[in-house]
Order: C-alpha cells, then structure tokens, then sequence
C-alpha cells in the first residue's frame, strides 16, 4: 500500500477542531473533556496532505482518550 502525499496549504487551527469535534463524545464517555487552546485570529498555515495530517491528529487524541485516567 502506498501513501500518497498531496501538500495543500491548510489551517492547522481548524483541522484541530474538526479532530475535537470528531472526538468529544468519545472523550466524555471515558469521563473526560477535550479542550483547544487555539488563538482563533491567529490561523495557523502549514504545508501538508490534510488526510495523512487528519489521520495523524486523531492517532494522537484516541491514544490520549485511551491512556489518559479519567
């Protein structure tokens, strides 16, 4: 299987929040809360493929809802 990589300019500020979305009701069934820190009017601009970047932010929230205790 081979990834494929599409850079693309993306706003870090938002895909962060599309991952707290995704994750918030699996947060709290674990009795805990995901909370963001983002300065809404400073975006953040990265170069990256948003699908691996995606991928990769909600690997690190589901291992932290895992080992994190409530």
């Amino acid at each position: 299987h081979t990834l494929t990589f599409e850079p693309q300019i993306l706003c870090l500020n938002d895909l962060i929040l599309d991952v707290i979305d995704e994750f918030t009701a699996l947060a709290e069934a674990a009795d805990l809360s995901l909370v963001d820190q983002i300065q809404v009017n400073r975006p953040l601009k990265v170069l990256a493929d948003e699908d691996q970047l995606y991928r990769l932010l909600s690997n690190l929230v589901v291992n932290a809802i895992r080992y994190t205790p409530a």
